[in-house]
């Protein structure tokens, strides 16, 4: 069951896990002032991981 997953593309499998955990966040404290603050964690995680290909591919360019 869980191999099967490893064939799911990234993008559905990264808004499932997104989706739970703010299902999560929200059952447990039941405001939206959480579910802003899951959010700002996501999409803040994402801007980390572009800046660090852009730092990557950029480095790979210039070498």
């Amino acid at each position: 069951m869980w191999g099967k997953l490893l064939h799911v593309p990234r993008p559905y499998l990264y808004a499932g896990i997104a989706v739970l955990s703010m299902l999560g966040v929200y059952a447990i404290g039941s405001s939206v002032l959480n579910l802003w603050l899951v959010l700002a964690w996501i999409f803040h995680g994402k801007s980390v991981d572009r800046a660090a290909d852009m730092s990557a591919t950029g480095s790979l360019v210039t070498a």
